[in-house]
């Protein structure tokens, strides 16, 4: 029984159906879940459940009830007793994934009230527009997604030395995309955040990617650390005579 990821406090239901495919009925003489603090049963028939006769098809909604908590794996066991059977536990998966779903187009000021922030898709700049992070904002990327910054927009993650900025992923396993900024604005700026899990590895992302990208674009990355990424960390890309287009590492 399988919940998945969720990245919301929403309460989730899933319906759960139960066939006998014996030759005789099933006599059920009780129907529970270990973890009944998050989980619920929720079946008007339950106490109807009693026989399950040969053949026989009956369903029962399970309800999760998400807590407000950190990330965390909810793995109790459905139970079911029969009078002629040994017991069946069943396993339960949830993933919580706390904190504010974003995706798309994203500008204005990413809070730390409102951290961490679950990256369930590509986030873009609008042209024109800027996005800002507040130091201690935490951005966990849900899958191969990053950042674009565009051409006329401006980006700028500052934390400060006691409360950084973190991107990661939530299965570092699989990793995130990383940040590329393309003839944006200047002083696109990254200090004192943490850049790790980026997995640029694969064909499809062109050559000169990088955990951090700056095309034809003014950067400055200070105090900053890059660690656990795969393929190359930091790109800057341009032509030769733009001497007015430069990225600052420190």
């Amino acid at each position: 029984i399988d919940f998945g990821e969720l990245a919301t406090y929403d309460i989730q239901e899933l319906t759960v159906y139960l066939k006998n495919g014996s030759a005789s009925d099933i006599n059920i003489t009780g129907i529970f879940i270990t973890d009944s603090t998050h989980f619920e049963i929720l079946a008007s028939n339950l106490n109807e459940i009693n026989t399950l006769t040969s053949g026989g098809v009956d369903s029962f909604k399970i309800q999760f009830k998400p807590p407000l908590l950190d990330e965390r794996v909810f793995n109790p066991k459905l139970v079911i007793r029969t009078a002629e059977l040994e017991e069946k536990q069943v396993p339960i998966f949830a993933h919580l994934l706390t904190g504010t779903p974003i995706e798309g187009y994203v500008s204005g000021v990413l809070k730390k009230e409102n951290s961490p922030y679950i990256v369930e898709g590509d986030l873009e700049i609008p042209l024109d527009k800027n996005l800002f992070i507040e130091p201690g904002v935490h951005l966990k990327f849900h899958g191969m997604f990053g950042i674009t910054v565009p051409p006329s927009c401006q980006f700028r993650a500052i934390g400060s030395p006691n409360d950084s900025i973190r991107f990661s992923a939530v299965y570092p396993e699989t990793g995130w995309r990383g940040i590329k900024i393309y003839r944006s604005n200047d002083n696109d700026t990254l200090a004192y955040c943490v850049i790790q899990d980026v997995n640029i590895t694969k064909a499809i992302f062109r050559p000169f990617s990088g955990a951090f990208s700056s095309e034809y674009s003014s950067s400055v990355i200070t105090d900053c650390r890059f660690h656990r990424n795969r393929g190359r960390v930091i790109s800057c890309f341009g032509f030769y005579n733009d001497y007015d287009l430069y990225t600052k590492i420190s």
